[in-house]
């Protein structure tokens, strides 16, 4: 799995082991908390990702590329989509946003 030119550029710098579509899967599991926002927007008290080995690297880089990131950027970061990042993402996966608390 690789991420795309258009990602940021210490996403887009990150190297990925690329596997075949059939192999790589992910499924995010939770429990909520509470609902943050009058949208629907909940905080979970516990999340869980299960997927394919490559999936789970792939998203354990964009977690540690995000931080670089969020560093650099400082206050200007807003929030960052692992779906629009990962040519290879996948209608079933879910998406993943990473975001500064406010």
């Amino acid at each position: 799995i690789a991420f795309g030119s258009h990602a940021p550029v210490a996403v887009a710098q990150l190297w990925i082991v690329r596997q075949h579509r059939a192999s790589s899967f992910m499924k995010a599991y939770g429990y909520s908390k509470r609902q943050a926002s009058d949208s629907g927007l909940l905080e979970m008290s516990e999340v869980s990702f299960t997927g394919s080995p490559d999936v789970i690297r792939a998203v354990a880089r964009f977690f540690a590329s995000v931080a670089d990131e969020m560093e650099q950027s400082g206050s200007k970061f807003g929030h960052t989509h692992f779906q629009d990042v990962c040519p290879e993402w996948q209608e079933d996966w879910p998406d993943i946003i990473v975001g500064r608390d406010s």
